[in-house]
Parts: structure tokens; C-alpha cells; sequence
């Protein structure tokens, strides 16, 4: 696991990534096919009409209750680990990639970069 971790929340910050938000998990994987599946059967019901974005809203509204539930939370803070607290939920494999933004800069280049002077601004 990574050694560096964040300073506000204990986490590591590697694992900020999409496997952890847990609105991800729990809440946009229920929304998106229930959301489809309103859309679908709106186009089959009406057919010859164009779904707007009111219409959208809409359907939107009626999915977010079925997928803003008290389980779907529940199991979005349990899947990525984070409550209850399992340090075991990522393999290392999982953060190799992490890996390469945290190689260390030859000095030469960070100065090279830190005195490299601005391109004029455009307007």
C-alpha cells in the first residue's frame, strides 16, 4: 500500500480514485439503468415526440427516489471498505499505477521548470 496518506482524513491518496466515492458505487451505478429504462419506455409511450429536458427532469426525479435508498448507501460505504473500515478491500496490483506521479523530479528539471517564464497572455 502507499505510504503517503492524506492529511485530513487518514486515506490513503492513491485510493481517491473512482473505486472509492462511494456516490459512484452506491448511487450513480442504481441511477444510470433505472434512468435508461425510464427514458425507454417514455419513447415507447410517446411515440413521434422528442424527450426534452423537462421531460428528463422528470424521469430523473422518479429514479433518484428508487436509487437514493437507505440500502444503496449503506452498501456504497461498505463496497470500497470504508465503513465498516477493511484495509484488505484493494489488492496492491491496485495501485501501481499511483505509482508514477510519485517519482521524484531530477533537481535540474524542477528548476528548469520553476524559472521557465510565461507565455503572454492572449485577449
Amino acid at each position: 500500500m502507499p505510504e503517503r496518506w492524506s492529511d485530513n482524513a487518514n486515506i490513503p491518496i492513491s485510493l481517491l480514485s473512482l473505486k472509492l466515492k462511494p456516490q459512484d458505487v452506491s448511487f450513480y451505478g442504481p441511477l444510470k439503468p433505472n434512468f435508461n429504462d425510464a427514458c425507454n419506455s417514455w419513447q415507447l409511450d410517446n411515440p413521434g415526440n422528442t424527450l426534452t429536458i423537462y421531460n428528463m427532469a422528470e424521469l430523473l426525479g422518479k429514479c433518484f427516489r428508487r436509487a437514493m435508498t437507505p440500502s444503496n448507501m449503506t452498501a456504497g460505504l461498505r463496497r470500497p471498505g470504508i465503513s465498516p473500515f477493511d484495509r484488505h478491500t484493494f489488492s496492491d496490483d491496485e495501485f501501481l499505477g499511483s505509482y508514477v506521479t510519485e517519482m521524484e523530479m531530477e533537481p535540474q528539471l524542477t528548476e528548469m521548470l520553476l524559472t521557465m517564464p510565461l507565455p503572454p497572455l492572449r485577449m
